[in-house]
């Protein structure tokens, strides 16, 4: 519905891919349970730290979907990294992040986030890497997209100013929503 809203009005739409890192480690050594309740808590957190319009959503295994409708990359990145920084139970997380272009298919959106997100896993984890599409160096209101941001970067964005409310939609679009671990 927002990918085709975003079509309809040209609006920018941004989608993140975030992946909890080492989660299969982490379940082999704290059992399936705690990572249960890691999954859980990471949906509960991160729903907190979103707009109303934003659609958190599992996407499978430890991986979740996230779609920002009408909002600029640069606010976007800002909200990943916050809700990186927010992963709970000692758990880190990598992120993939692209804009949807006008044309492009939302087969092609989902390939280009993924893309990021194995760079990001590829580059050493914990970290957001933007699809290289998305324009990495390009100017966004006056300031260069970074490709990869690390996790000192992550806790200097941690203190923006982003749109907030514990009442962040969860939409399903074919997959598990968080709020179904939640």
């Amino acid at each position: 519905r927002e990918f085709a809203r975003a079509q309809r009005n040209d609006e920018p739409l941004c989608l993140a891919l975030l992946d909890l890192d080492s989660f299969k480690a982490f379940n082999d050594t704290h059992g399936h349970p705690a990572g249960d309740a890691v999954l859980r808590d990471a949906a509960q957190q991160w729903k907190r730290l979103l707009r109303l319009s934003d659609v958190l959503a599992r996407y499978g295994g430890e991986e979740f979907g996230l779609v920002f409708p009408a909002w600029p990359i640069d606010h976007a990145l800002a909200v990943v990294e916050r809700l990186r920084a927010a992963t709970p139970g000692g758990v880190t997380a990598s992120a993939g992040l692209a804009v949807w272009r006008s044309g492009e298919s939302q087969e092609q959106l989902i390939a280009r986030a993924d893309g990021a997100l194995y760079e990001a896993k590829r580059g050493g984890r914990d970290q957001t890497v933007t699809a290289p599409e998305t324009a990495p160096g390009a100017l966004v209101r006056g300031r260069r997209v970074p490709q990869v941001l690390s996790a000192s970067r992550a806790r200097s964005l941690q203190n923006g100013s982003a749109n907030r409310s514990a009442n962040s939609r969860v939409e399903t679009a074919g997959i598990e929503p968080a709020s179904a671990i939640a």
